[in-house]
């Protein structure tokens, strides 16, 4: 499906080819097909409650307008998205935005890897940290000062703990 300008479907199929074992076959990257992170607000916003406009999905989803429309129109090619008629009329506030079974698989897979990348991101903090802080006990340093966030002072407390070092995290 495509999305055209006024809320207009009309359904797109693909010219076939002549030829489909030729090698000037232009397949598309597998990457291009798949969502990307900035998609995710949109299926989220999608995924939480019914949305009938560009604008009131840009609101929800926290972001412009216009990229609202570029992001849509990818999501709407790649099947991910699908607008419906809720009514018989012919005004545009009648569509309603949905996601499909494979846009809300999509929406599921971006969060999975959103929370692998920061968890991946976390365990390579606390490998640096524990780095440094070794650093200090080698030199036979067995305070540390620390003024800043309360939550950064948990987070150096827990690897000297986690990690059996002989310092002591002083001025929290």
């Amino acid at each position: 499906m495509s999305f055209y300008k006024n809320s207009v479907i009309r359904e797109i199929h693909p010219k076939p080819l002549d030829n489909p074992t030729s090698s000037t076959v232009n397949k598309t990257p597998k990457t291009q097909m798949e969502p990307q992170e900035k998609d995710f607000p949109i299926l989220d916003a999608l995924s939480r409650q019914s949305i009938t406009t560009q604008r009131q999905l840009a609101n929800h989803a926290g972001i412009s307008l216009g990229q609202v429309n570029y992001t849509l129109k990818s999501l709407l090619e790649k099947g991910l998205v699908k607008i419906t008629n809720f009514t018989k009329s012919p005004r545009k506030i009648s569509y309603i935005y949905r996601l499909t079974p494979k846009g809300l698989e999509s929406k599921s897979a971006l969060a999975a890897r959103f929370v692998l990348r920061k968890l991946r991101e976390y365990g390579d903090v606390k490998d640096q940290l524990a780095e440094r802080l070794s650093v200090f006990e080698n030199q036979k340093h067995y305070r540390v000062f620390f003024v800043g966030p309360s939550l950064v002072g948990e987070l150096i407390n827990a690897v000297i703990e986690e990690k059996k070092l002989s310092l002591m995290l002083v001025g929290q």
